[in-house]
């Protein structure tokens, strides 16, 4: 399922579309195990970005939702829907969300810290994975490539 995901996201950074909204609700598998992506309600396209060649809209599922998108600074779209996959990936792994609170201030402190516990009993790989995925650094955060080449 993952790798469908990863698939489905590069083929629309291929094409200059940006989710900006991924979350498990938002990602549903059909009777022949193959995922659809859906709620592509606030995806941005090229007309979106500003001169700076960055997205400045805040927007997304506050549990999903990567810590440059929070910083309102501009963020580049690929890197914030890495970061939701990568929340993606921890739920479908662990069961539960990496960042959660019922207070939406302390929420959003623990996703720009990227403090997240990453249980023992994962895998190394996706462990490293994980921590790769939601790494608060945009820049040195994984893409699509180097996912596609970790498969």
């Amino acid at each position: 399922m993952f790798q469908q995901l990863i698939d489905g996201i590069s083929y629309c950074h291929n094409k200059g579309i940006f989710h900006r909204d991924l979350k498990l609700e938002n990602v549903l598998l059909d009777e022949n195990g193959h995922i659809k992506i859906t709620d592509f309600g606030v995806r941005a396209v090229p007309q979106h970005f500003r001169e700076d060649g960055l997205l400045h809209t805040t927007c997304g599922s506050p549990n999903y939702v990567a810590p440059e998108v929070l910083a309102n600074k501009g963020y580049d779209g690929a890197a914030s829907d890495i970061w939701s996959c990568g929340v993606i990936l921890y739920v479908i792994l662990t069961g539960c969300l990496p960042f959660d609170d019922t207070n939406l201030a302390v929420l959003c402190r623990k996703i720009v810290k990227g403090d997240s516990p990453i249980p023992r009993w994962l895998s190394p790989g996706a462990k490293t994975m994980i921590k790769r995925m939601l790494d608060p650094n945009p820049v040195t955060r994984m893409t699509v490539a180097s996912i596609m080449a970790n498969d």
